[in-house]
C-alpha cells in the first residue's frame, strides 16, 4: 500500500508539472487588429515587458496525460528565478497535497507512512533516491512557469496561426492559436532527460497545438496544450487568476515530516 501511494504521488507530480511546463504566456491583445496575425517574437517581447514585475499566480488544471485523468489547483511564486509551489491534485484515484520549497518536494498523502507524520519529504537534488531522479527535471519544468521564460521558448519553436477576439466568463480576451514544431524544442528547458526527449521524438509528432487566451490586462487567462501521439498523448487545460497576489509557501512543521524511503 505504501509503495502504491508513493508511486501515485510521484506519477501525479510528473503529469501535472510536465503539463505545466509550457505554462503561462503573455501577449499584447492590442498587437494587431482583428484578423491580423502578430509575430510570435514580438509577442515574446510584449510578455517580457508586461510581466517583469508579476511573479505569482493561481492555476486551475484539468486534463488527461498518459491515459490518466488529472485535476488540481496550484499557487505559484517564481520570483528571482526560484520556484515555490503549493498544490492540491486528484490523480490515480487519490487526493494529494504538495509543496515545493527550496527544491524540496513535500507530499501529503491520504494515508500516513509514519503515524503522526502526514508529510513525506523528497529532496529533488538527492540522486541516491530513484524517485528524486525521476522528478529532477520537474525543477526545470516548474521554473519554466515564468511567463517570460516560457514565451521565449515558444518563440523559438512555434508559429501563431490565428488571433481573434473571444470572451471567457463574460470578459474580453484575445485567443491565439499557436502550432509548435517538436523538432525545434529544447527539451532540456522542459525538464526532460534523454529518455524523455527520445519519447517525444519516437511519438511521431510533427506538430502540436497550443491555444492561448490573453486578457485585456495583457496577462494569461487560459492555455490548452494538446499533444496527440500514437500512445494517446495528453491534453491539459490551465486557467489562471490572481496574478501578482502574494504567494507564501513554507515547508510543513518538521514534526509532521518523514523522509521519502530510499528503497
Amino acid at each position: 500500500m505504501r509503495k502504491r501511494l508513493l508511486s501515485a504521488a510521484v506519477l501525479a507530480t510528473v503529469l501535472v508539472t510536465g503539463g505545466c511546463a509550457g505554462k503561462a504566456f503573455n501577449d499584447s491583445p492590442q498587437a494587431g487588429g482583428e484578423g491580423e496575425v502578430p509575430n510570435i517574437r514580438a509577442l515574446s517581447k510584449a510578455l517580457t515587458d508586461k510581466t517583469a514585475g508579476v511573479t505569482s499566480t493561481h492555476v486551475t488544471l484539468t486534463g488527461e496525460a498518459g491515459g490518466k485523468t488529472v485535476s488540481g489547483d496550484a499557487d505559484l511564486n517564481y520570483a528571482n528565478g526560484k520556484i515555490a509551489m503549493r498544490m492540491t491534485m486528484q490523480a490515480e484515484g487519490l487526493d494529494v497535497s504538495m509543496r515545493l520549497v527550496d527544491e524540496v518536494l513535500y507530499f501529503k498523502l491520504p494515508k500516513e507512512l509514519e503515524p503522526g507524520k502526514p508529510w513525506v519529504k523528497l529532496d529533488l537534488n538527492n540522486s541516491d533516491i530513484p524517485a528524486a531522479k525521476a522528478l529532477a527535471g520537474m525543477l526545470k519544468s516548474a521554473k519554466s512557469m515564468d511567463p517570460a521564460v516560457t514565451m521565449q521558448s515558444l518563440s523559438e519553436t512555434g508559429e501563431i496561426k490565428s488571433a481573434e477576439d473571444d470572451n471567457i466568463d463574460g470578459k474580453p480576451v484575445k485567443h491565439y492559436k499557436v502550432v509548435v514544431d517538436p523538432a525545434r524544442m529544447d527539451t532540456t528547458k522542459l525538464g526532460l532527460d534523454e529518455a524523455g526527449a527520445k519519447a517525444i521524438k519516437d511519438a511521431g509528432l510533427t506538430e502540436f497545438p497550443v491555444d492561448l487566451w490573453i486578457g485585456a490586462d495583457n496577462l494569461p487567462v487560459r492555455m490548452v496544450v494538446d499533444m496527440p501521439t500514437k500512445a494517446g498523448g495528453g491534453k491539459m487545460r490551465m486557467d489562471y487568476s490572481d496574478w501578482g497576489k502574494p504567494v507564501d509557501v513554507a515547508a510543513p512543521p518538521a514534526a509532521e515530516v518523514t523522509d521519502f524511503p530510499t528503497k
